[in-house]
């Protein structure tokens, strides 16, 4: 009987630290997106900061002037491609008040300094699923930003 408790405590450490394992995989994966990023085109900047809060903030420039968005962020590892859901909480710019408590679905991948983010216009439905689209019309936009060395 000893014997077959003893073997059952041990399964259970066994259990448990492959289940912590697991969990500091996910993290770690998460933590790849956290961060600040940024790309330019042309004279544009575009800034994007993810925290281990979950909370982002974005920052697009042109010429003199700037506007931001703020919120939230949830992301899903395990969907291929890896999903993110923002939900505009505030922000500086006329859209950020209208798009206010709406989400944007989109697709994230984190390679090494590379950051590729699709996302549609918040308030729509429609996920993409594959990591295109264009700037200024109603298709997905697909930006491709750098990690900020600190």
């Amino acid at each position: 009987m000893q014997h077959r408790l003893s073997n059952a405590l041990a399964i259970a450490v066994i259990l448990l630290g492959i289940a912590s394992w697991m969990n500091a995989g996910e993290a770690a994966k998460e933590k790849g997106l956290v961060g600040s990023w940024s790309a330019t085109r042309g004279t544009g900047t575009v800034k994007l900061e993810f925290t281990k809060d979950n909370k982002f903030a974005l920052t697009k420039a042109r010429d003199e002037k700037s506007e931001s968005f703020s919120g939230t962020y949830k992301t899903d590892a395990k969907a291929k491609p890896n999903t993110i859901d923002m939900t505009i909480t505030g922000g500086t710019s006329a859209e950020a008040k209208t798009f206010k408590g709406k989400v944007s679905l989109g697709i994230v991948k984190v390679e090494g300094d590379k950051l590729e983010w699709c996302e549609n216009e918040p308030g729509k439905d429609v996920r993409p699923t594959i990591f295109a689209g264009k700037d200024g019309d109603n298709s997905f936009l697909l930006l491709m930003l750098d990690r900020v060395k600190k």
